[in-house]
């Protein structure tokens, strides 16, 4: 097994993974604190299986941090997530998308509480160019408790709905870019597992018309959000499509 830290990455065929400690990097409340002294944030690979059997793990104050909702995000992605991996597949704009899905299953070890899972997308103005981020897509693969909360306060946008049921489309306002932040969280709130086609989720927002066809989609993501505590993931299968 592979041990990654705080902003180490791994990458293969496109893939790639990397555990983020959002708060302490971009919260002034949490500037000074101490990877193994204040919270720990792992992320443990297989190289010869990997995106396949991937364990994340984490260990936070029992709180949300000061100023935001959530500590951290420890994901694994599929090309060119944020910006680091130009090239690394082609990017496409999202009304040219054929194909863009995820397909995973996963075990919450620690019963689920405190963290969510998200699938995640940066949506850019330009290819690969992180400066021009118009926008952001949340899917609440599992939805933590204060997801709920948080999404209590941002404008419903309507019901989306595919084979695994319906979805709350939410306009959960201006994320710590600036950027509009719209999520899907699964009604009722519980564990989604399997395919995910991010594409038909994206053409009900610009059908929404609050997400335009012509921005780009660079790659995509699925990880963990900590939101307080300690707790531990483990993908057993990831796999992802953009083209």
């Amino acid at each position: 097994m592979k041990l990654l830290r705080d902003r180490e990455s791994f990458e293969v065929r496109g893939y790639s993974a990397q555990p983020l400690p959002w708060s302490v990097d971009e919260l002034d409340s949490c500037r000074g604190m101490v990877a193994g002294t204040d919270y720990s944030n792992f992320i443990r690979i297989k190289q010869s299986t990997f995106p396949d059997d991937v364990v994340i793990e984490w260990a936070w104050p029992q709180h949300l941090p000061l100023g935001g909702y959530f500590w951290g995000y420890n994901y694994l992605a599929f090309g060119d997530y944020n910006g680091d991996r130009p090239g690394i597949i082609a990017p496409v704009k999202v009304k040219d998308l054929h194909d863009c899905f995820i397909q995973a299953t996963y075990l919450l070890d620690t019963g689920g509480h405190g963290h969510n899972v998200l699938c995640d997308i940066f949506l850019t103005g330009r290819p690969n160019d992180m400066r021009s981020v118009v926008g952001e897509l949340g899917v609440l693969l599992f939805p933590g408790e204060d997801d709920i909360a948080f999404l209590q306060h941002g404008k419903n946008l309507g019901v989306y709905r595919d084979q695994h049921g319906e979805w709350r489309a939410v306009n959960a306002g201006l994320n710590p870019m600036g950027v509009p932040y719209y999520v899907l969280v699964p009604q009722p709130a519980r564990r989604i597992m399997g395919k995910l086609d991010l594409r038909s989720m994206m053409a009900f927002l610009i059908g929404c018309q609050v997400l335009d066809g012509h921005v780009w989609c660079n790659g995509v993501a699925l990880g963990v959000e900590p939101h307080q505590g300690s707790g531990r993931v483990r993908i057993q299968s990831f796999s992802a499509t953009l083209g």
